[in-house]
């Protein structure tokens, strides 16, 4: 990974130039080279990518066709992964899904590949949304019957606080 290929951006929800190193990540499932660092806002509180890749289309060799995956349908009806990413979730940052009342919740996934969360969201009740710049892993969100938007997440005009 090299600095042109980067860019360094203010937080996406709220615009504050305010965040705080989380952790360095590699990795691990593709062998991509390069560390990642995963910042949190100090205003919002919003997890992400900073820097991050410069632009639509060079993004492409970071994620590898391979990275669009469908986890396995017994792992989907028995909320496996959703019930891990809540722990993983609450150990790292803090926050949680909440799981007592899904269908109450809008969520929205930001660079959701090719809809694995989504799915096992929207198998618990959830009102599922998503937004990815890959086309394959759109095509298959959108072959599950995923709400996937294809491009950046300003592109996609969402109204504000329309999600939980």
């Amino acid at each position: 990974m090299s600095d042109n290929t980067l860019e360094y951006v203010k937080c996406e929800i709220c615009g504050k130039d305010d965040s705080k190193l989380l952790f360095k990540a590699k990795d691990h499932e593709y062998g991509l080279p390069g560390e990642y660092n995963i910042v949190k806002c100090c205003n919002c509180g919003l997890i992400y990518v900073n820097p991050r890749p410069r632009a639509r289309g060079k993004t492409e060799s970071y994620y590898p066709d391979s990275a669009a995956h469908i986890i396995s349908s017994p792992f989907k009806k028995e909320g496996f992964f959703i019930k891990a990413w809540r722990i993983y979730t609450k150990i790292l940052f803090g926050f949680s899904i909440p799981l007592n009342k899904p269908g109450r919740y809008k969520v929205l996934d930001v660079g959701c590949g090719s809809g694995e969360f989504l799915k096992s969201l929207e198998i618990m009740g959830y009102e599922t949304y998503g937004v990815d710049i890959s086309h394959s892993a759109v095509e298959k969100a959108k072959k599950l019957g995923l709400n996937v938007f294809f491009g950046e997440l300003h592109e996609a005009e969402f109204q504000d606080n329309h999600f939980d």
